[in-house]
C-alpha cells in the first residue's frame, strides 16, 4: 500500500477514535438537581460521527452510477441539526466523492425513489410509529440506517445512538449490515457496541437540539 494511503487512513482512524473518546456531554451538576446535558455538543457529535461513518463502509459498486458519483447522506423526518451536518461535510470528500445532504419529510404511503438513493440515511425518531414501515422498506437495500436508541435495530438499522456514561457511543447491527450487503470496516466494528450488549436502561434517545421543520 502506498505509504501516504496508509497515513491519510490512519490519520481519519485516529480522528474518528478521538470522537468517540471526546463525545462527553454531561454537564455539571447545581445543588443537587440533575447532570445537564450540552445538546449542541451532542449533536456536533452526532454529525462527526455521520461524517466518518461514510468513511469506514464499503457499499457495493453498482449503487453509484459513476466514480464521480456523490455519497448521499440522507435525513427522514425532522431534522434535528439544521445547518450544522452540512457545515459539518463542507469541502469533504471520502473516496474521491463529494458528500450531499439531502431531506425528506416522509410519511407512510409517500413515494420513496429519492429516498432509495441514499448511501446513508439517519431516521429521525419524529416519525414515531412510521419508523418500523419505512426501515423495513428499506432494510434489504444497500443503505446504512442510523437512528436513535436500540428500536431501530429491531425492525432492521444498522446504526444507532445510545448513551453510556454521559457519552455518546453507537450500536452495530452486523446481521442488518451483511442483508442490506454493506461492508463495515473492522475498525468501525472495534468502536461499535454489539446490538445486542447494549443494556436495556441504555435504549433511549440521545439528546437532540431544537427540531424545525
Amino acid at each position: 500500500m502506498d505509504t501516504r494511503v496508509f497515513m491519510k487512513r490512519n490519520r481519519t482512524f485516529l480522528f474518528f477514535a478521538m470522537v468517540a473518546a471526546s463525545s462527553l456531554i454531561r454537564g455539571g451538576t447545581l445543588h443537587g438537581q440533575s447532570e445537564s446535558v450540552d445538546e449542541e455538543k451532542a449533536l456536533k457529535v452526532k454529525a462527526a460521527y455521520l461524517l466518518n461513518f461514510t468513511k469506514f463502509v464499503t457499499w457495493p459498486a453498482d449503487v453509484f452510477q459513476d466514480e464521480h458519483s456523490p455519497i448521499i447522506i440522507g435525513i427522514a423526518g425532522t431534522d434535528p441539526f439544521g445547518p450544522l451536518l452540512d457545515q459539518t461535510i463542507k469541502d469533504k470528500t471520502v473516496s474521491g466523492r463529494e458528500l450531499k445532504v439531502q431531506r425528506f419529510q416522509w410519511r407512510v404511503g409517500d413515494d420513496l425513489s429519492a429516498v432509495k438513493k441514499c448511501h446513508l440515511l439517519y431516521v429521525s425518531s419524529s416519525l414515531g410509529d412510521d419508523t418500523g414501515s419505512l426501515v423495513a422498506a428499506l432494510s434489504r437495500l444497500p443503505i446504512l440506517l442510523i437512528g436513535e436508541g436500540t428500536e431501530l435495530a429491531k425492525s432492521g438499522g444498522t446504526l444507532g445512538f445510545v448513551m453510556e456514561e454521559g457519552r455518546i457511543v453507537f450500536w452495530v447491527n452486523k446481521k442488518a449490515a451483511e442483508t442490506a450487503k454493506l461492508q463495515l470496516s473492522s475498525q468501525l466494528l472495534k468502536l461499535a457496541r454489539p446490538f445486542e450488549g447494549v443494556a436495556v436502561g441504555q435504549d433511549r434517545e440521545t439528546p437532540k437540539g431544537k427540531t424545525g421543520d
